[in-house]
């Protein structure tokens, strides 16, 4: 699986290879829901609240911030994996990260939450949010056991 990361933000300092370690074993995660779906490439872009906000407006015609916006990707042609594209807010993950565990857990929740998306994981109803989350905090615990919440953001 190919990962690119794009840190446009300036509100925390990135420990991008262990982001990119977290994100892997997300997808992997991800992956056991549906072994149809083979990730070829990942974006996982870092943004603040004004890139996030423009993103949504542009993307899914929604004014405001909010803390994930995940596309999914068919594949490329020539290749024969999927691709999937996050946008996560890093401002908001230390804003939020301060009431909920800290930033590094909020981050990753964020990415959880993101990989759950593009994996095929809908929030649209109840019953299907109560899913989502579970799966979440399933893949929160079981990343936390292998010490990769650990020091994403830096100095904080």
């Amino acid at each position: 699986m190919n990962v690119l990361i794009s840190n446009r933000q300036k509100v925390a300092r990135m420990n991008l290879p262990r982001i990119r370690r977290l994100i892997i074993f997300f997808m992997r995660q991800a992956r056991r829901r549906d072994r149809q779906r083979d990730w070829e490439d990942i974006s996982l872009v870092l943004t603040d609240d004004a890139g996030i906000a423009r993103i949504n407006r542009l993307f899914l015609e929604r004014e405001g911030i909010t803390d994930v916006i995940s596309f999914e990707g068919s594949s490329v042609p020539g290749r024969t994996g999927r691709c999937g594209e996050l946008f996560i807010n890093v401002q908001c993950a230390v804003a939020e990260g301060r009431k909920h565990g800290g930033a590094n857990r909020e981050l990753a929740l964020y990415m959880a939450h993101g990989c759950d998306h593009v994996s095929g994981g809908s929030d649209r109803m109840p019953k299907g949010r109560r899913r989502m989350r579970a799966r979440e905090l399933r893949w929160l615990r079981a990343a936390a056991e292998r010490h990769l919440l650990n020091g994403l953001l830096n100095g904080i």
